[in-house]
């Protein structure tokens, strides 16, 4: 039994160590902080699309049910030529110019009372936003050795999960309790990811 808890002792100091071994690279660093911030502008809105579209978009509920599943789609037609787009323009470049495309759609819905509009700009959105989430992954596990694909894999859920633990608070709380509620997150979020996207631009694309 004592022999079992001094393993398990030396697991999680090897554990640990590699951890600290992996956040002391810059570009894992930069990967972490880029994931992050990306995580708490879509904490602030998309835990409420449901009631933004209820309430604010004033949208029947079963177009909503209609409008989630084109969103889903589109997120599926995106994802199968995100590798022939990374084939062309590379994994960290294709994962700016998607997500970038789809911050107007994202003020756009917060600016239009045409349906159509709405509608279009919500399942785009979706689209290019979330069509390189697969190629997010598999460029953090280009940027660790083999061995530490696991906890490198685990650090991103543990960023992307805090973050948009602590933003999904926060957005509700504007929703409940400011004039604009509906609205402002939504320019908050463009503003995050404008920002996550410089920063990745600069820090993460010149060592990819």
């Amino acid at each position: 039994m004592k022999k079992k808890s001094l393993d398990n002792n030396a697991l999680e100091r090897l554990n640990l160590n590699r951890i600290k071994n992996i956040t002391n690279k810059s570009i894992v660093k930069d990967f972490l902080i880029f994931n992050f911030i990306i995580g708490f502008g879509a904490g602030l809105v998309v835990p409420y699309f449901n009631i933004y579209l209820k309430y604010k978009a004033h949208i029947e509920t079963d177009k909503v049910g209609v409008l989630m599943a084109f969103s889903t789609l589109a997120m599926a037609l995106g994802s199968l030529i995100t590798p022939k787009l990374a084939l062309k323009f590379g994994k960290a470049r294709t994962l700016i110019i998607s997500q970038l495309i789809s911050i107007p759609f994202l003020i756009l819905m917060t600016n239009t009372e045409n349906k159509m509009i709405f509608y279009t700009s919500f399942i785009l959105r979706s689209g290019f936003m979330n069509m390189s989430m697969p190629l997010a992954i598999n460029l953090a596990m280009d940027i660790v050795e083999i061995e530490n694909k696991h906890i490198m894999s685990s650090l991103i859920n543990l960023f992307a999960n805090l973050s948009r633990a602590i933003s999904a608070a926060i957005g509700g709380y504007i929703i409940a309790n400011y004039r604009n509620g509906y609205e402002l997150p939504y320019f908050i979020t463009a503003l995050l990811y404008i920002f996550a996207l410089i920063f990745a631009y600069r820090k993460i694309l010149p060592n990819v």
